[in-house]
């Protein structure tokens, strides 16, 4: 698998680096590897793949313009990828914007208080046997006791169930099924 490459990001600063020097320019691997931040070969590879040419005092060099032309897709992808990241976060932000006015808006006709609490690793890590003492199990029945006045409390208790039986089922199973299945 090869490896990333880093330079990427800073494909777009590359090119303007580049675009700004003298047309007749010719770069050889130790430009590269000051201008994208490589090894020599990292920067020999690249240099590779730019039809060098061999100048008179024996370095290997590539043209100003072939390297812009290489750089110019290489910028376009990363800027394509920007952008589909900004569109991304400005729809997940829009989505998020909606589903707390949904909430808002749900909380308001209900008139009741948002379903909050705090995620400790031991309600995480739940299994049937540390179950909340307001969750029973039995052969075919789960029955869960709450406060009329505190349905936050039969919110805990749920999710406590849903993590014994992420983090137990096997034992689950065997709690729950009838007892000629035992």
């Amino acid at each position: 698998m090869s490896r990333p490459k880093t330079w990427l990001s800073e494909a777009h600063s590359i090119y303007k680096t580049v675009q700004q020097t003298e047309e007749d320019r010719r770069f050889d691997w130790q430009d590269l590897a000051a201008l994208f931040g490589l090894g020599r070969r990292a920067a020999y590879k690249i240099l590779s793949r730019l039809n060098p040419q061999k100048i008179e005092s024996g370095a290997i060099t590539v043209s100003r313009a072939d390297l812009l032309d290489w750089l110019e897709p290489q910028k376009r992808t990363v800027e394509q990828r920007l952008e589909a990241t900004r569109l991304l976060q400005a729809v997940l932000r829009a989505q998020e914007l909606e589903e707390q006015a949904i909430r808002q808006a749900f909380l308001e006709k209900l008139q009741t208080e948002a379903l909050n609490w705090t995620l400790t690793p031991t309600l995480a890590g739940t299994t049937v046997s540390t179950l909340p003492e307001n969750v029973k199990l039995g052969p075919g029945k789960i029955e869960i006791d709450f406060s009329a006045g505190h349905p936050i409390d039969a919110a805990v208790a749920l999710y406590a169930l849903g993590m014994a039986l992420f983090n137990d089922w096997p034992r689950f199973v065997a709690v729950t099924a009838p007892q000629s299945a035992r």
